[in-house]
């Protein structure tokens, strides 16, 4: 460090005499405060979430993670400015009304065990945060927080790779693929569930091999293999009618314990009459006060005012005529209040940071109501979608079995079941009041919509000219045509608007 940065320890005035430098305490507090920041900007943006892919053609080239990182520094170098900006006033905060005095007094008590300092604990004058210390603070914290953000995102775009080994999936080297590729599937940990899927939907996609040996393997301890991985997936696109249907729903209550069958008596019950006080106790305010705390505490719903008299309550309005005009008591009245309490905290939601904390907006919602609570993972329906559509549509000319065809009217029906269900539950779903944008847009359940109606409109091209032999009725082929034709497209676009 410089001697013109000031940022010792220690300075010295007049030849010998020591004196505590305040300047690095305040540069403390300001670290101190880019780390709490970060932290709530950490858990407010779920900086730390790893985002899968989606399946890719066998000869679709990969992004590489070291390009991903490098592309993202300028805009990382502008949110690592914003950052450090953003903890210089809560520096000023935290150091001038909180810690300023008991950092103080500590350094001086540490440090005049080395130095001879001042036995006073009193506090400088004047403020150290000059123009000079403010900019270094800047620079320090600038640098600080790209090495955290670079760190962050660099963690989660090499964490997130492809499932495939030397250009093939991973499974391909283990002694069982399938059997090894099931086991991922049936995992009950949702990240290994998900990569599981995500390998599934590459195979499924473009590697022929392993999708024929899925076709061929039909001897297995718990069924053939493609039966086990259409019930996975399809479990998988069926859990979010299951959560749209159970939307607003009150829990199933739990089952009653049965209740033990009471003794018979043998001797009469005994008595709880009063022994000492046989006469009626006279009537005391106290007696009186605890009757009618009783009634309010068996018959909360009911006020003391409403069971005032008329005469009663003609006094009090004539009461509250003489003291109050008319636009004192509209603007007193609970309804106004009400209302002014609601607009003043629709302006608060409109500060990002504040609306960051207590906003409840459409997208969080709607795609927690959709894809399931705490941790939901949109991949994984997306990658399910997209491994029964390509297992069905390649089935035509590799399946030798004919095993796949048996499931494709299921298939068909709960694409279109689910995509009508999910366009009219999000026209339905409530808007919170907080969301003050009132926009209906979710990208995360948009990507799963259109994954399905892709999917449909092409097993449904596939398969439509056999749809006498699958025995898919005339309505069933309607209703799906239906459900994945473009003009539907419109229809949401007005529903975002």
């Amino acid at each position: 460090m410089s001697s013109g940065a000031n940022l010792s320890w220690i300075t010295y005035f007049h030849g010998d005499r020591a004196r505590l430098n305040e300047r690095p305490l305040f540069l403390l507090a300001y670290m101190v405060s880019c780390a709490i920041t970060q932290t709530f900007n950490h858990y407010r943006k779920d900086t730390d979430r790893l985002v899968l892919g989606l399946s890719k053609g066998k000869n679709e080239k990969q992004p590489d993670a070291l390009k991903l990182v490098y592309h993202a520094i300028p805009h990382t170098f502008s949110d690592s400015v914003g950052g450090a900006a953003t903890a210089l006033p809560v520096a000023m905060v935290l150091y001038y009304a909180i810690l300023r005095s008991f950092i103080w007094g500590w350094a001086l008590m540490f440090l005049r065990i080395f130095y001879n300092l001042p036995k006073t604990n009193m506090l400088p004058p004047t403020w150290p945060s000059d123009l000079w210390l403010l900019f270094r603070c800047m620079e320090a914290g600038t640098l600080v927080h790209l090495i955290w953000n670079i760190g962050n995102f660099a963690f989660s775009s090499f964490m997130v790779k492809a499932p495939l080994k030397n250009g093939k999936p991973l499974t391909s080297e283990s002694k069982d693929p399938n059997g090894s590729l099931l086991n991922g599937l049936k995992s009950k940990k949702l990240s290994i569930k998900a990569f599981a899927m995500w390998e599934l939907a590459y195979i499924a996609q473009g590697f022929d091999t392993r999708r024929q040996a899925i076709y061929e393997d039909i001897d297995r301890k718990d069924g053939p293999m493609w039966s086990q991985v259409y019930s996975i997936c399809l479990d998988v696109v069926k859990s979010i009618e299951t959560r749209v249907d159970a939307y607003g729903k009150a829990p199933d209550a739990p089952p009653a314990a049965p209740s033990a069958e009471p003794k018979q008596r043998v001797s009469a019950p005994l008595r709880d009459d009063p022994i000492f006080n046989s006469r009626t106790a006279p009537t005391t305010m106290r007696s009186e006060v605890e009757k009618r705390l009783g009634q309010v505490a068996r018959s909360p719903g009911e006020s003391p005012a409403s069971k005032l008299s008329p005469i009663a309550k003609k006094t009090w309005k004539e009461a509250k005529d003489r003291v109050l005009t008319k636009e004192q008591q509209e603007l007193v009245a609970p309804e106004h209040l009400k209302g002014q309490f609601e607009q003043w905290t629709l302006r608060m939601m409109e500060i990002d940071v504040i609306a960051s904390l207590f906003q409840q907006d459409f997208r969080t919602q709607f795609a927690a109501a959709v894809l399931g609570t705490p941790y939901a993972e949109p991949t994984l329906c997306i990658n399910a979608i997209h491994v029964l559509h390509h297992l069905s549509v390649h089935s035509l000319a590799e399946d030798q079995f004919g095993n796949v065809h048996r499931d494709v009217p299921s298939i068909i029906r709960t694409f279109t079941t689910v995509i009508k269900k999910l366009e009219a539950f999000r026209i339905e779903f409530p808007l919170h009041w907080t969301d003050v944008s009132c926009k209906r847009v979710s990208p995360e359940v948009e990507k799963v919509v259109d994954a399905l109606k892709t999917a449909l409109q092409q097993v449904l091209a596939s398969f439509e000219p056999y749809s006498s032999d699958l025995r898919l009725t005339l309505t069933d082929i309607r209703l799906a045509k239906e459900a994945c034709a473009d003009a539907k497209k419109s229809e949401m676009a007005e529903v975002r608007s």
